[in-house]
């Protein structure tokens, strides 16, 4: 009997289980996040089965839903007061949440002020959008968006590692000088998932031989031709590597319209000022924890505006986590990895 209620009040003293929410950037949708051994099971893997919530972004092939943003509030609303949050913005999700929290508001307007709130909500900033600071920055933006064989390069090596390429090498290759950082918490690139399934016959074949041309230049300490390598590398898979973002093995037939919506056009916008990082710091200011974890080879969003945000480079190295050799979308090809480093830097902080 005594053992029994020993083993009851040992179960009454384990700590409730922390939640999970995320709202996907540019394009991710429901089909994508939901898919086998996507960003949902992922984070699944770490959260538990259950007590995770994706959302698609606004800008995706899902259907419109007028209710969206009311929705998201009561599952972030119902989730911090419950027990521990971790809400995650991806890329465009940050400038979404602007919307969010003003759902959030015209339900209870002091929501972000209660003491449990502040206890157990934390926001998570990956990729960030909505961070700009004069033209330049905006035009530098623009520029490396359309940068797409860069992009790609770095994003086919991250999905489909090349043997014996290291986390080093493809910083190297592909890193912009801002990014290498320095006194940070950095993750280094090892659990990776090969991702093999996405391939087929054709493609591994292809994958070997532009694996052995990447090799045979790297033993020559070329970094630039073996970036140029891997950006043709990366248009020869093409098609595995928007499987592996669709979550699509099978390359089953999807309607892949972008439906754009008139808040769907003003989140695209915001994007590019500077409100969703007001709205962040405001919240942070408040007492709301907020982390971001930055992607090592993103050229699009750089580590210098990540810092800007916590107002020193001080009090960044607290809350900023580095993923070492990860591109701008590396969430979406190695969702394993991703949603680990994202529960643990949680878990520190708590």
């Amino acid at each position: 009997m005594v053992e029994t209620g020993g083993s009851l009040h040992a179960e009454e003293m384990q700590p409730a289980k922390t939640r999970c929410v995320y709202i996907s950037g540019l394009s991710g949708n429901t089909k994508g996040l939901e898919g086998k051994n996507g960003i949902k099971d992922a984070l699944e893997a770490q959260y538990g089965t259950g007590n995770v919530t994706t959302y698609g972004s606004i800008v995706s092939s899902d259907k419109p839903d007028r209710e969206r943003y009311a929705k998201m509030a009561d599952t972030i609303m119902s989730g911090a007061k419950s027990g521990r949050l971790d809400l995650i913005l991806h890329s465009l999700g940050v400038s979404e949440f602007v919307y969010i929290k003003r759902a959030i508001k015209k339900r209870d307007k002091h929501f972000f002020d209660e003491a449990t709130v502040k206890n157990n909500l934390r926001l998570v900033k990956i990729a960030e959008s909505g961070n700009f600071k004069g033209v330049r920055e905006r035009i530098d933006y623009l520029k490396e968006n359309a940068r797409l064989g860069k992009h790609l390069g770095a994003e086919a090596m991250y999905a489909f590692p090349v043997e014996g390429v290291s986390g080093a090498t493809m910083s190297k290759m592909f890193a912009p000088p801002e990014n290498r950082a320095h006194g940070y918490e950095i993750v280094p690139f090892t659990e990776t998932q090969t991702n093999s399934e996405y391939l087929l016959d054709a493609d591994k074949k292809t994958k070997s031989e532009y694996d052995a041309a990447i090799t045979n230049v790297l033993i020559h300490n070329n970094l630039d031709e073996a970036a140029r390598v891997a950006e043709m590398r990366a248009t020869a898979l093409q098609e595995p590597l928007q499987a592996v973002f669709d979550t699509n093995p099978k390359r089953e037939k999807r309607d892949g319209k972008v439906v754009l919506t008139r808040k769907g056009v003003f989140t695209l916008a915001r994007a590019l000022s500077n409100q969703p990082t007001r709205v962040l710091r405001r919240l942070r200011h408040g007492g709301i924890q907020i982390d971001t974890i930055q992607a090592e080879l993103d050229r699009v969003t750089k580590l210098p505006r990540a810092v800007r945000f916590y107002g020193s480079e001080a009090e960044a190295k607290k809350n900023v986590t580095v993923m070492h050799a990860s591109p701008h979308s590396g969430i979406a090809l190695q969702p394993g990895e991703w949603a680990r480093v994202i529960k643990a830097t949680g878990e520190k902080a708590a």
